[in-house]
């Protein structure tokens, strides 16, 4: 069946499909952080990510440390956003 998420507050109905949207796009975001790192006078900088096990990081090519930062704060935002309609009172109707 599908479901809908209805606001008790407000009455604004969220499809599950809007949801699922959500999580698809933050799942092919980079999760994690950039750092930079001074070695031998020279900088680099990393994508760094926490996993269950460690802590994990690769090297980040300079062409790709912007991308990557905006690619992040979209993650973060987005992530944001679905934490708060889930928060949000939502009481699941069939539709």
């Amino acid at each position: 069946p599908h479901y809908d998420l209805q606001c008790v507050k407000c009455g604004y109905i969220i499809t599950m499909s809007e949801i699922e949207k959500l999580e698809e796009q933050i799942a092919e975001l980079p999760n994690g952080c950039v750092t930079r790192k001074v070695i031998n006078g020279k900088v680099y900088f990393y994508l760094q990510w926490r996993t269950p096990e460690k802590n994990e990081s690769r090297i980040l090519k300079p062409e790709e440390v912007e991308l990557v930062k905006a690619q992040i704060e979209t993650r973060n935002a987005l992530t944001k956003q679905l934490r708060a309609l889930k928060r949000n009172n939502y009481s699941y109707s069939p539709s």
